[in-house]
């Protein structure tokens, strides 16, 4: 508890610009430190908020989220036609 997994950081580029660092851990000892950068707060806010979600959730590689890959499958079926087929599939199976 005493280690925070993830951060924000303000940053002033050469140009003067600030930007928004969000830094993180995959996992525990040992594991990948990992970065993206924002130019607004408010962004690297939602994406550590997404990460944290992510993590609680366990979905298996925070590297997925916010790619647009992280509702599908190898296959190309999201999550809502995968989720659908086995709702259709547990009242077969009541009904059976």
């Amino acid at each position: 508890y005493g280690r925070r997994d993830m951060s924000i950081e303000r940053l002033t580029r050469s140009d003067g610009r600030a930007v928004y660092v969000v830094r993180w851990y995959d996992s525990g000892r040992g594991s990948a430190r990992r970065k993206r950068t924002f130019d607004r707060r408010k962004d690297a806010e939602f994406f550590e908020a997404s990460l944290r979600r992510a993590r609680q959730l366990g979905q298996l590689s925070s590297g997925v989220i916010g790619s647009g890959a992280a509702g599908r499958n190898h296959g190309g079926t999201t999550r809502a036609a995968a989720a659908a087929a086995l709702a259709a599939l547990k009242i077969e199976t009541v009904a059976a």
